[in-house]
Order: structure tokens, then sequence, then C-alpha cells
């Protein structure tokens, strides 16, 4: 037990309170001796560990405590100061953010806590505070499965936070306009309102009775326009989440929603194959506007010569109508399916995302295609821009973020951390931010991700990237289906959906070989449904394994006298089973799902390969074997 932890242990719980609570008034002291308290709090496991644990605090409380100390505070007192202060700020800094990445599997699994900060902050070897930290909590006495390697998002590496909470695709999201919110629609038939600095949900919206496909919010930020596969458009006060009013009149599926400027129109899409202009104050439809002949994706509304068009697309068609009057203006022939529609007002162009994956760009004063670019290899489901105008973002089904130059149109990052289509897409309001919904779609491998990802833009443009070569170097580029220990136990084998096998130096976790096809790498013994037998030989190795696929939850492996078992429900999650007293004695959550494992003939050593491409090394600790 640790110095804090032994305090902690002997002070009543009033003063536990205060002693959890003080850090304030340890930065507004402006002192290097309370400084140093408060570094040496925020830097200590046991203090970390019992803040997140206590119910009057918890893990959020805990990370704005981090947030307290700016670059400036330490001006005040630095010429009595010696230590070098960009890197005092630097240790806090990541560990807030490794305790942001992890927020979401805290808040479900207190216990996750040392596993997940140990997969996030090995890669800072380095960093003398970070390692000491790690050290303490390689101390710890628990049972857990201690990360090998660094294989979970590390700080610094772009992306911000994960939003957990839907059980179904999130088909749209949107952002309010002061970016304290995120308001996400669901094929869980649910609207939910994040808060996007604490990463939890504020409040969660029911009344739809079928998938809810698309969201938006007014420009005075407070209401919410939802619609379902339920045919109705329900419009909800953002404060309170209560009902105002339910629009009926579409006989088909609502795809998209937008409001005018004023916030006084909501004009909507269906599968009816009509665009409807409603009246937000009377609920009375204005317009309905025919022509379309199949489904109605997306739609967008512009400003021109001092009037306002709709621009509504379906199959292969764009078709520009007057909001005044709903008369159609002209049509646009497209080459397939327009699942979206984005208008850059300062630019004045129009885009369109289509099913092929091509993104077209058009000028809105002569209505001519500008440019037309391969952008995604499978469909084009959502695009918007930042801010500023200066990018666009789009999201495939193809699993990608795609991050291109407005005007040029080059590709200047690749967002590749979901593991399921991409649905959704926004940014905040100082193009800083994207913000990222995913779900299940015809294409995808199966996955259950349906979450909602926040990322710094900056990270993922090529020239600014630092951390991609280690990203690849963690695993496959496709998701690993088949992990297995060789006999002598000396490496470990992974094979992947792409036909990429893996051979990895046990105790290093190093890559010893890295050969793909089938033709060079493995002969398939059997291939079925169920059972996929593989003969693996490289580097002198040769080793027979298999996989097997099961129903949910399933076994994934088992140590030789079948007293520990680890299973998994599809999902991010590993659960390891005692077989003797009956209970799960821990677990361990990734970051996409979890698709194979095996346990190596010590009973501890556990090799874990998941939809991302990631193979995670674990060790089972405090328990005996």
């Amino acid at each position: 037990m640790g110095e804090i932890a032994d305090k902690l242990a002997k002070i009543k719980e009033s003063d536990r309170v205060k002693y959890f609570g003080n850090l304030r008034s340890l930065v507004d002291a402006n002192t290097i001796e309370r400084f140093n308290q408060y570094y040496r709090l925020l830097t200590d496991y046991d203090f970390i560990e019992a803040k997140i644990n206590h119910d009057k605090f918890g893990i959020q409380l805990l990370i704005e405590d981090y947030d307290l100390i700016e670059d400036t505070s330490l001006i005040n007192f630095q010429d009595n100061y010696q230590e070098d202060n960009t890197a005092t700020l630097n240790n806090l800094k990541i560990i807030k953010q490794a305790l942001q990445l992890s927020a979401h599997v805290i808040n479900q699994d207190a216990k996750q806590l040392a596993g997940q900060l140990t997969g996030r902050l090995l890669i800072f070897e380095n960093q003398t505070t970070i390692q000491k930290l790690l050290q303490q909590i390689s101390q710890t006495k628990i049972t857990w499965l201690r990360p090998l390697t660094a294989s979970l998002t590390s700080p610094g590496n772009g992306l911000i936070r994960t939003l957990t909470g839907h059980s179904d695709s999130v088909n749209a999201v949107a952002v309010s306009s002061d970016d304290k919110y995120v308001v996400s629609a669901s094929s869980d038939h649910t609207i939910k309102i994040w808060d996007i600095a604490r990463g939890n949900v504020i409040r969660t919206l029911t009344g739809h009775s079928d998938s809810v496909n698309a969201v938006a919010l007014s420009s005075n930020g407070k209401y919410v326009v939802s619609g379902s596969d339920d045919n109705t458009i329900k419009v909800w006060k953002l404060e309170t989440g209560e009902l105002v009013t339910t629009l009926t009149g579409h006989n088909s599926i609502i795809n998209a929603i937008i409001l005018t400027p004023d916030g006084s129109k909501i004009i909507s899409a269906s599968s009816d194959t009509f665009v409807k202009v409603w009246d937000l104050n009377t609920c009375e439809v204005l317009h309905t506007l025919s022509g379309h002949t199949a489904s109605i994706q997306a739609v967008a509304l512009i400003s021109q010569c001092d009037k306002n068009f709709i621009i509504s697309g379906s199959y292969n068609i764009l078709k520009i109508w007057d909001l005044e009057t709903g008369k159609e203006q002209f049509t646009i022939n497209e080459s397939d399916i327009i699942y979206t529609i984005l208008v850059i007002p300062e630019k004045k162009l129009l885009i369109c995302g289509l099913h092929d994956g091509t993104i077209t760009i058009l000028n809105i004063d002569t209505w001519k295609k500008e440019y037309i670019f391969q952008g995604h290899s499978h469909a084009v489901r959502n695009i918007c821009f930042t801010t500023d105008a200066k990018r666009i973002i789009s999201v495939s089904e193809d699993k990608t973020i795609k991050i291109w130059k407005a005007g040029t149109w080059e590709n200047e990052g690749v967002i590749n951390a979901h593991t399921n289509s991409v649905f959704a897409v926004a940014t905040t309001s100082d193009s800083k931010n994207i913000i990222s919904g995913s779900g299940s779609s015809i294409i995808s491998f199966p996955s259950n991700e349906y979450t909602i990802k926040v990322w710094n833009i900056e990270k993922y443009i090529y020239n600014n990237c630092t951390d991609t070569e280690y990203y690849r170097e963690t695993g496959h580029k496709s998701s690993v289906e088949v992990v297995a220990f060789t006999p002598n136990g000396e490496y470990l084998i992974s094979a992947a959906k792409d036909d990429s096998f893996i051979l990895w130096k046990v105790d290093t976790w190093r890559i010893e070989d890295n050969i793909h096809g089938k033709s060079t790498s493995a002969l398939t013994l059997g291939d079925n449904s169920d059972n996929r037998l593989f003969q693996f030989k490289a580097s002198n190795i040769e080793c027979i394994f298999h996989s097997i696929i099961n129903t949910l939850p399933f076994l994934l492996a088992t140590t030789y006298n079948g007293m520990l078992q680890i299973w998994s429900s599809g999902n991010e999650t590993i659960k390891v089973w005692d077989a003797f007293t009956k209970k799960i004695i821990t677990n361990f959550t990734g970051e996409s799902e979890i698709r194979c494992c095996a346990i190596a003939s010590d009973g501890v050593t556990v090799a874990v390969g998941d939809a991302s491409g990631k193979v995670h090394f674990l060790r089972l600790e405090g328990f005996e074997v």
C-alpha cells in the first residue's frame, strides 16, 4: 500500500471527501509546494483509483481535476521552480487523455481501470512519471488482465472520446451551435443527447416505434427534430426532452430532415417518393413535392438570387424546387443512388455522395459538375464540412472517415478506427473535431460496434501524423479471425480475414514474419461455415490451427485443465470465467469486436484478435492458476 492509499485508509469518510475535493485549493494557492502536492496526487494510481471509485466523484470529476491548471499557472512562481514545466504539464495531459479514452469502459466496469491505463500508456516508455505510474499500477492487488503491449489507442493519436449507449446502428448525429451537445439518432428507436465534454448521456428520447434515421437541431438550440421508419416526424425540446408534437403525413420511411435557417419550417424526405415542407408552428404541411419515382434519401437547402431552393436526391436523380411555391425548377442526372447532399454556400458548391462511392462536385451558379472522384470503395453515407469551409468530411460503408481539402479535393487524411459502416458525421463549430456514428449495413462484416466517436481533425491530416506507423505495427489491416500459440510456446500466429498471417515472438511480442496470401503462407485444409483449419509455414515454424464459429455468447478459449475459460458475447469485451467458483473473475474491453482468443500453456498469457486487425497480448494477474 502506497503513502496516499495508506492515508486514505486511515481518515474518516468526511475527511476523505474533503481530500478528494481539495485539488482546486491546491492550484489556487499558487505556490510550488501546493502545486507539487497537486501534481503528486494526479500522478498517483492509488489516488486516481480511489477517486474514481468514490460514489460522490467518479471518473469525469477526476478528469476535470486535470483541467484546473493551465500553462500560465506555473509562470507566477517560475523563478523558484526549476523543473521542466512543459514536461510536467505534458504528463498531466497524457494521463487526462488516457482517462478520457477509457471513460466509457470505466463507467461500466471500474475494475478495468488498471488494464485500460496500461494499454494506453505503455507507449510512453521514455517518460519517467508515466513509467512510475505504470509500475504502481502493475502492483495492484486485484485480478486483472494486464496488457503487455500498447494495443489500445494512446493519448495524442487523434481519438478524443468514445460514446457508448446505443444498442443498434447510429444513423445520424447533430452538434449544437455552442458545441456542448451531440444529438444522435439510432436504429434502437431512440434519440440520445450527449454532453461532449463529459462524454455522458444527458437524456434519452423515446417515442418512436421504429428505427430513427434522421435528426436535426433548430438554429436557436431549443428543438430536436427526428424522422423515423415509423413514418413520423417528432419535435422535442432539447432542454427537457419533452415531446412537443408528432407530424404525420408520409406513407413510408423518413430518410432525411433539415430545418430552414430561421427555424420556421421542416423539410422531410421519404421513401414514399415525396418531399414535404412543414410549418413548425402550426404543424401543417405547406407543400408536398412530387416528381421523384423512387425513395428519396437526401435533402438540402440553398439560397440563390434572394430565393431559397430545396434540393432532393433519389435514385440517380437530383431535383431542385422553389421553397416558397413548391414548384420543381429542374432535374440533374447522377450515376447512382444519392445518399447525401451538402451545400457549401461560401464556395457556391453542391456536393453529392453516391452509392458507388463516388463524390461529385457541382457549381450552384451553373449547375454543372466541376469535379467527380472516387471517394470510397463503398457507399458514401454522409458528408459535412468544417465551419471554416476549408475541408469536407465524408463517411462510408467501407468503415472509413476521409478528410478532403475543399477546392483541390486532395485527400488530406483517413480515419480507419470504426469496425462497422460509418453512417453519420458532423463537425464542431471551431472546425477542430469530427463526430462520427457507426452501425451495420448489408455489406458490413458482422460487428456490434454502435458507437459515436469524437476525433481531433488535425491529428489525422497526413502532414501532422506522428503515431501512424506505430498504429500500423499493432496488427493486421483486417479482422483477426484466428490466433494460436505454437506447440513449443515460442511464437504466436495470427490470421486475418484478408488471408494475411503474422508470426509474433512470445515475450518480446515483436513481429517476426508477415505473410499475405494463402498460396504462400497457408493451406486451407477445411473450410465451412463453422470451422476453418489451416497449416501455417513461415520462418521454419509449422503449426496447424483452426477457428470455430459458434452461437453467441461463445467460448473463445480454455486452459489445458479447463478451469479457466474465456468467453465473449460478440462485442469488445472478453470475460474470464473460473469454472471452479463458477464466477467471472475479470474482464478486458478492447476497441472493436473480439473475434478470437488463445491461451498459452502457462495458463495466464492470453492473445486476443479483434475486428480492427489488432492483436492484444495480455497476462492474467492476481490469480493462482
